[in-house]
Protein backbone atom coordinates (compact mmCIF):
# COMPACT_ATOMS: atom_id res chain seq x y z
CA UNK A 1 0.00 0.00 0.00
CA UNK A 2 2.16 2.87 -1.21
CA UNK A 3 0.42 5.98 0.92
CA UNK A 4 2.52 9.46 1.09
CA UNK A 5 3.77 9.61 4.67
CA UNK A 6 3.86 13.42 4.57
CA UNK A 7 1.82 15.50 7.86
CA UNK A 8 -0.53 16.19 5.17
CA UNK A 9 -0.99 12.74 4.53
CA UNK A 10 -1.56 11.85 8.40
CA UNK A 11 -3.90 14.92 9.77
CA UNK A 12 -7.25 14.91 9.27
CA UNK A 13 -8.32 11.63 10.88
CA UNK A 14 -5.68 12.45 14.09
CA UNK A 15 -6.56 16.31 13.90
CA UNK A 16 -10.38 15.14 14.41
CA UNK A 17 -9.56 12.39 17.01
CA UNK A 18 -7.22 14.85 18.79
CA UNK A 19 -9.85 17.34 18.50
CA UNK A 20 -12.91 15.69 20.01
CA UNK A 21 -14.91 17.23 22.71
CA UNK A 22 -17.30 14.52 23.90
CA UNK A 23 -16.10 12.31 26.59
CA UNK A 24 -18.44 9.03 26.46
CA UNK A 25 -16.86 6.42 23.91
CA UNK A 26 -20.30 4.43 24.13
CA UNK A 27 -22.45 7.33 23.05
CA UNK A 28 -19.84 7.64 20.29
CA UNK A 29 -20.04 4.06 19.10
CA UNK A 30 -23.92 3.34 19.90
CA UNK A 31 -24.74 6.96 19.58
CA UNK A 32 -28.05 6.03 18.00
CA UNK A 33 -28.95 3.23 20.84
CA UNK A 34 -30.83 3.62 24.49
CA UNK A 35 -28.00 5.17 27.26
CA UNK A 36 -28.78 1.67 28.88
CA UNK A 37 -27.84 -0.73 25.72
CA UNK A 38 -24.82 1.51 25.57
CA UNK A 39 -23.87 0.97 29.28
CA UNK A 40 -24.67 -2.70 28.92
CA UNK A 41 -23.71 -3.95 25.24
CA UNK A 42 -20.00 -2.12 26.29
CA UNK A 43 -20.05 -3.66 29.46
CA UNK A 44 -20.83 -7.27 28.47
CA UNK A 45 -17.76 -6.65 25.63
CA UNK A 46 -15.21 -5.76 27.98
CA UNK A 47 -16.07 -8.55 30.41
CA UNK A 48 -16.52 -11.32 27.53
CA UNK A 49 -13.25 -10.26 25.82
CA UNK A 50 -11.20 -9.85 28.94
CA UNK A 51 -12.13 -13.52 29.70
CA UNK A 52 -11.47 -14.14 26.31
CA UNK A 53 -7.82 -12.56 26.24
CA UNK A 54 -7.15 -14.40 29.65
CA UNK A 55 -7.85 -18.01 27.89
CA UNK A 56 -6.20 -17.80 24.38
CA UNK A 57 -3.04 -16.28 26.48
CA UNK A 58 -3.42 -18.69 29.04
CA UNK A 59 -2.66 -16.43 31.62
CA UNK A 60 -4.98 -14.82 34.59
CA UNK A 61 -3.07 -12.00 35.23
CA UNK A 62 -0.38 -9.70 33.60
CA UNK A 63 2.11 -7.33 35.90
CA UNK A 64 1.72 -4.15 33.13
CA UNK A 65 -0.55 -3.65 30.87
CA UNK A 66 -0.04 -0.47 28.20
CA UNK A 67 -3.69 0.26 26.41
CA UNK A 68 -3.18 2.09 23.48
CA UNK A 69 -6.32 4.70 22.37
CA UNK A 70 -7.83 4.19 25.60
CA UNK A 71 -9.89 7.09 25.51
CA UNK A 72 -11.94 8.02 28.98
CA UNK A 73 -10.08 4.77 30.32
CA UNK A 74 -13.70 2.57 30.58
CA UNK A 75 -11.06 -0.96 29.28
CA UNK A 76 -8.23 0.79 31.04
CA UNK A 77 -9.86 0.51 34.06
CA UNK A 78 -11.30 -2.90 33.70
CA UNK A 79 -8.28 -3.91 32.50
CA UNK A 80 -7.34 -3.67 36.41
CA UNK A 81 -8.97 -7.05 37.29
CA UNK A 82 -6.59 -8.95 35.38
CA UNK A 83 -3.00 -6.72 36.08
CA UNK A 84 -0.98 -5.21 38.64
CA UNK A 85 -0.86 -1.82 36.79
CA UNK A 86 -1.88 -0.45 33.91
CA UNK A 87 -1.55 2.96 31.74
CA UNK A 88 -3.73 3.97 29.37
CA UNK A 89 -2.47 6.47 26.60
CA UNK A 90 -4.78 8.77 24.48
CA UNK A 91 -4.48 11.73 21.65
CA UNK A 92 -7.39 13.49 23.46
CA UNK A 93 -7.22 15.34 26.35
CA UNK A 94 -10.75 15.75 26.95
CA UNK A 95 -10.77 11.84 27.08
CA UNK A 96 -8.09 11.43 29.84
CA UNK A 97 -9.36 14.36 31.50
CA UNK A 98 -12.58 12.26 32.38
CA UNK A 99 -10.68 9.49 32.68
CA UNK A 100 -8.75 11.10 35.15
CA UNK A 101 -12.66 12.41 36.94
CA UNK A 102 -13.53 8.91 36.76
CA UNK A 103 -10.97 6.56 37.82
CA UNK A 104 -9.00 9.35 40.35
CA UNK A 105 -9.18 6.79 42.84
CA UNK A 106 -7.61 4.07 40.85
CA UNK A 107 -5.03 6.95 39.89
CA UNK A 108 -4.02 7.91 43.22
CA UNK A 109 -3.25 4.49 44.04
CA UNK A 110 -0.40 4.18 41.66
CA UNK A 111 -2.70 1.19 39.91
CA UNK A 112 -3.47 3.30 36.73
CA UNK A 113 -2.19 6.33 34.86
CA UNK A 114 -3.82 7.99 31.94
CA UNK A 115 -1.64 10.13 29.40
CA UNK A 116 -2.20 12.15 26.57
CA UNK A 117 -0.13 11.04 23.56
CA UNK A 118 -0.43 10.07 20.03
CA UNK A 119 -0.40 6.00 19.76
CA UNK A 120 2.82 5.96 17.55
CA UNK A 121 4.53 8.47 20.16
CA UNK A 122 4.48 6.25 23.36
CA UNK A 123 7.42 4.79 24.10
CA UNK A 124 7.06 3.35 27.51
CA UNK A 125 6.90 -0.27 28.05
CA UNK A 126 9.02 -1.72 30.31
CA UNK A 127 7.50 -4.19 32.23
CA UNK A 128 4.67 -4.57 30.38
CA UNK A 129 3.76 -8.29 29.07
CA UNK A 130 0.00 -7.20 27.42
CA UNK A 131 -0.60 -4.40 25.08
CA UNK A 132 -3.82 -3.18 23.87
CA UNK A 133 -4.91 -0.96 21.36
CA UNK A 134 -8.45 0.44 20.98
CA UNK A 135 -7.58 3.07 18.82
CA UNK A 136 -8.00 3.01 15.41
CA UNK A 137 -4.90 1.80 12.97
CA UNK A 138 -7.22 3.30 10.04
CA UNK A 139 -5.82 7.34 11.40
CA UNK A 140 -2.32 5.94 11.09
CA UNK A 141 -0.57 5.66 7.39
CA UNK A 142 1.98 2.46 6.91
CA UNK A 143 4.91 4.81 8.48
CA UNK A 144 3.04 5.46 11.79
CA UNK A 145 1.50 1.84 11.87
CA UNK A 146 5.26 0.63 11.61
CA UNK A 147 6.51 3.38 14.20
CA UNK A 148 3.97 2.01 16.79
CA UNK A 149 4.52 -1.10 16.49
CA UNK A 150 8.08 -1.09 16.10
CA UNK A 151 8.32 0.65 20.12
CA UNK A 152 5.80 -1.69 20.98
CA UNK A 153 7.63 -4.81 20.27
CA UNK A 154 11.48 -3.76 21.03
CA UNK A 155 13.23 -4.94 23.97
CA UNK A 156 10.88 -7.80 24.76
CA UNK A 157 12.96 -10.38 26.73
CA UNK A 158 10.44 -13.05 27.20
CA UNK A 159 6.97 -13.04 25.91
CA UNK A 160 4.25 -9.94 25.20
CA UNK A 161 1.03 -10.37 24.33
CA UNK A 162 -1.44 -7.79 22.45
CA UNK A 163 -5.26 -7.63 22.08
CA UNK A 164 -6.02 -5.33 19.26
CA UNK A 165 -9.91 -4.44 19.89
CA UNK A 166 -11.87 -3.72 17.19
CA UNK A 167 -9.11 -1.56 16.18
CA UNK A 168 -8.76 -1.41 12.29
CA UNK A 169 -11.56 -1.39 10.02
CA UNK A 170 -10.51 -3.70 7.17
CA UNK A 171 -12.20 -4.20 3.73
CA UNK A 172 -12.82 -7.54 2.60
CA UNK A 173 -11.60 -7.18 -1.28
CA UNK A 174 -9.52 -4.60 -2.42
CA UNK A 175 -7.54 -1.90 0.05
CA UNK A 176 -7.85 1.64 -0.02
CA UNK A 177 -8.03 5.30 1.49
CA UNK A 178 -10.96 6.95 2.27
CA UNK A 179 -11.82 10.83 1.47
CA UNK A 180 -11.40 11.58 4.74
CA UNK A 181 -7.71 10.16 5.03
CA UNK A 182 -8.18 6.68 6.55
CA UNK A 183 -6.38 3.81 5.48
CA UNK A 184 -8.12 0.66 5.08
CA UNK A 185 -5.78 -2.01 4.94
CA UNK A 186 -7.09 -6.11 4.31
CA UNK A 187 -6.59 -8.85 6.91
CA UNK A 188 -3.98 -10.26 5.44
CA UNK A 189 -2.19 -7.16 4.95
CA UNK A 190 -2.13 -6.29 8.76
CA UNK A 191 -1.18 -9.96 9.29
CA UNK A 192 1.98 -9.41 6.96
CA UNK A 193 2.81 -6.41 9.32
CA UNK A 194 2.53 -7.87 12.41
CA UNK A 195 4.75 -10.97 11.08
CA UNK A 196 7.36 -8.44 9.81
CA UNK A 197 7.71 -6.94 13.95
CA UNK A 198 8.14 -10.78 14.62
CA UNK A 199 4.09 -10.96 16.10
CA UNK A 200 2.36 -14.38 16.23
CA UNK A 201 -1.81 -14.38 15.51
CA UNK A 202 -3.33 -16.47 18.30
CA UNK A 203 -6.64 -15.40 17.41
CA UNK A 204 -9.08 -13.38 15.25
CA UNK A 205 -12.27 -11.62 15.57
CA UNK A 206 -14.53 -10.32 12.80
CA UNK A 207 -17.08 -9.36 15.12
CA UNK A 208 -16.83 -8.35 18.84
CA UNK A 209 -20.61 -9.13 19.30
CA UNK A 210 -19.49 -12.96 18.84
CA UNK A 211 -17.73 -13.21 22.26
CA UNK A 212 -21.49 -11.84 24.05
CA UNK A 213 -22.92 -14.22 21.69
CA UNK A 214 -20.89 -16.90 22.74
CA UNK A 215 -20.77 -16.72 26.31
CA UNK A 216 -24.99 -15.90 26.54
CA UNK A 217 -25.54 -19.16 24.24
CA UNK A 218 -23.58 -21.47 26.67
CA UNK A 219 -25.40 -19.86 29.98
CA UNK A 220 -28.80 -20.28 28.44
CA UNK A 221 -28.57 -23.66 27.52
CA UNK A 222 -31.45 -25.37 25.83
CA UNK A 223 -33.14 -22.32 25.84
CA UNK A 224 -30.25 -20.50 23.42
CA UNK A 225 -32.26 -21.49 20.38
CA UNK A 226 -35.10 -19.28 20.59
CA UNK A 227 -32.71 -16.39 21.07
CA UNK A 228 -29.73 -17.11 19.06
CA UNK A 229 -31.27 -14.91 16.21
CA UNK A 230 -32.82 -12.45 18.04
CA UNK A 231 -29.72 -11.95 20.17
CA UNK A 232 -27.07 -11.46 17.55
CA UNK A 233 -29.32 -8.94 15.96
CA UNK A 234 -29.38 -7.00 18.90
CA UNK A 235 -25.67 -7.30 19.20
CA UNK A 236 -24.44 -6.63 15.82
CA UNK A 237 -27.03 -3.59 15.29
CA UNK A 238 -25.87 -2.44 18.84
CA UNK A 239 -22.63 -2.13 18.87
CA UNK A 240 -22.38 -1.04 15.04
CA UNK A 241 -18.79 -3.34 14.75
CA UNK A 242 -19.97 -6.07 12.49
CA UNK A 243 -20.37 -4.91 9.02
CA UNK A 244 -20.36 -0.73 7.80
CA UNK A 245 -19.68 0.90 4.50
CA UNK A 246 -22.06 -1.13 2.10
CA UNK A 247 -21.44 -4.48 4.06
CA UNK A 248 -17.96 -4.60 2.39
CA UNK A 249 -15.91 -3.79 5.94
CA UNK A 250 -15.69 -5.31 8.86
CA UNK A 251 -13.50 -4.50 12.49
CA UNK A 252 -11.00 -6.91 13.09
CA UNK A 253 -10.23 -7.84 16.81
CA UNK A 254 -6.85 -9.67 16.96
CA UNK A 255 -5.12 -11.79 19.83
CA UNK A 256 -1.09 -11.86 19.15
CA UNK A 257 2.31 -12.30 21.18
CA UNK A 258 5.81 -12.67 20.48
CA UNK A 259 8.38 -14.37 22.33
CA UNK A 260 12.12 -13.41 22.30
Amino acid sequence: MNVNSTEESIQPPMMRWRNRTFTDIASYSLGTQPALIQEVVHGLLRTCMIERLQRVCGRERFARIVDLGCAAGDWAAAYLGIAESVVGVDICAAFIEEGIRKYGAYIGSGQLGLVVAGMPDFDDYEGADLVCSGGCFMCLEDARLHRLLERATEGVSGTRYYYFRATAASPRRATFVSESGGYYRRQDEYERTFAEHGMEVLDVLGSPSVVIHELLRSKLGNRRQRLDRRLQGLLDSSTRLRQYVDGDVERLNWILKIER
